[in-house]
């Protein structure tokens, strides 16, 4: 997780916050999206939710098709 107003552009007022997957994550999210694939949907298709929950330990990563209720949790919890 990144927190970095510079991020933001030249407004030191408007943080943002970043999540980014590592190699691992994108290659076990990738064969999940093989057998489970979006289907686009309204005028943005969106049908795919990344969750980022940060703990006190780590950042739970969990990636959920809206439209067939499967999940895949990409959590490293060996890392904690």
């Amino acid at each position: 997780m990144v927190w970095d107003h510079e991020v933001a552009g030249s407004n030191p007022v408007t943080p943002t916050i970043m999540f980014n997957l590592t190699k691992e994550q994108m290659e076990k999210l990738n064969k999940w999206l093989e057998s489970n694939p979006p289907v686009a949907r309204g005028a943005i298709g969106g049908s795919i939710t990344y969750s980022f929950t940060p703990t006190s330990l780590g950042v739970v990563v969990k990636v959920k098709n809206d439209l067939s209720g499967a999940e895949i949790d990409l959590t490293e919890y060996e890392n904690w």
